[in-house]
């Protein structure tokens, strides 16, 4: 019988604003660049509970959707050591 362990990382992550994999591609002169748009954010100490809400970026700004509640995200800094869980969305423009 296997059991698997499940456990919240306790350290934060740099998150890039720009994801390129043309170095994946097979034709090098190929240019894919993504950009980071929206972001699902776990706060609490385990994996077992807490809240999540959600940045999304338009217009040039962030902004916080929770539960009913949509702000300007006034935070400048997006990565937030208290908020360790992302979910990280990018799009090519």
């Amino acid at each position: 019988m296997t059991y698997t362990s499940h456990k919240k990382l306790n350290f934060a992550i740099n998150i890039p604003s720009e994801l390129r994999l043309d170095f994946l591609l097979k034709n090098k002169g190929d240019m894919i660049i993504y950009h980071l748009f929206a972001m699902v954010i776990h706060v609490g100490n385990g994996i077992d509970y807490g809240h999540y809400f959600c940045l999304i970026k338009t217009c040039g700004k962030w902004f916080k959707f929770d539960d009913e509640n949509v702000e300007v995200y006034k935070n400048k800094k997006v990565d937030d050591k208290k908020q360790r869980y992302k979910r990280i969305f990018w799009k090519s423009r």
